[in-house]
């Protein structure tokens, strides 16, 4: 509610939805959603929740304890079916970049699409078993796009899924994520480290 007032300015002044995510051992959770209603932002519903497994919640893992990061990218191959090598490279290069400049970048994906097209589909049913394999399909078929933007050029346009800033209290370990989403079209890297800034 601390949030409700500052997020819905932004959002009126950069015409974006936000969310609210928090974490647990396994899952990411949707906490809040502020603004824009766009068929993303209506399939997902509160209390959604997502695998804390390699590529989801990077933002929350890049900030954590070694162990917690090994375990999440365990979880990862393990939904693979074993050991990938280049896609660990790819996912600690990616925790880097995060950690590195204070936030997170998504892009869109196919993956994306196909979870808002599933997530529509069995909306009116909101079948537990359902949303789990909705959820985990999307965080398996994620690890084979390029999902994070490493580099940000502030010249060139992307095609961004979500901005996601880490909130601090107590510790260095975020306790909840402010996310940016609902974008209509392509924004440069100016504008995606404009937007995280005043985030932050």
């Amino acid at each position: 509610e601390y949030a409700r007032p500052e997020l819905e300015g932004l959002q009126s002044d950069l015409d974006i939805g936000f969310a609210v995510t928090g974490r647990s051992n396994l899952h990411m959770v949707l906490l809040a959603l502020y603004g824009r209603a766009v068929p993303l932002i209506d399939s997902f519903q509160l209390g959604l929740r997502l695998p804390n497994t390699a590529p989801v919640a990077a933002c929350f893992t890049a900030f954590s304890p070694a162990k917690e990061l090994e375990a999440w990218l365990t979880r990862a191959h393990e939904s693979r079916g074993g050991y990938d090598e280049k896609l660990d490279q790819r996912l600690r290069v990616a925790l880097i970049a995060i950690r590195a400049r204070g936030y997170e970048v998504t892009l869109k994906t196919r993956a994306e699409a196909e979870l808002t097209r599933e997530l529509g589909r069995i909306h009116n049913s909101w079948s537990l078993t359902e949303l789990e394999d909705v959820a985990n399909k999307y965080q398996h078929d994620l690890c084979d796009e390029y999902y994070h933007l490493d580099r940000i050029d502030p010249k060139a346009r992307y095609d961004i899924s979500t901005i996601t800033v880490p909130i601090f209290v107590f510790k260095q370990v975020p306790i909840m994520c402010f996310v940016a989403g609902s974008f209509d079209k392509p924004i440069t890297g100016a504008q995606v480290e404009e937007i995280a800034e005043r985030m932050k």
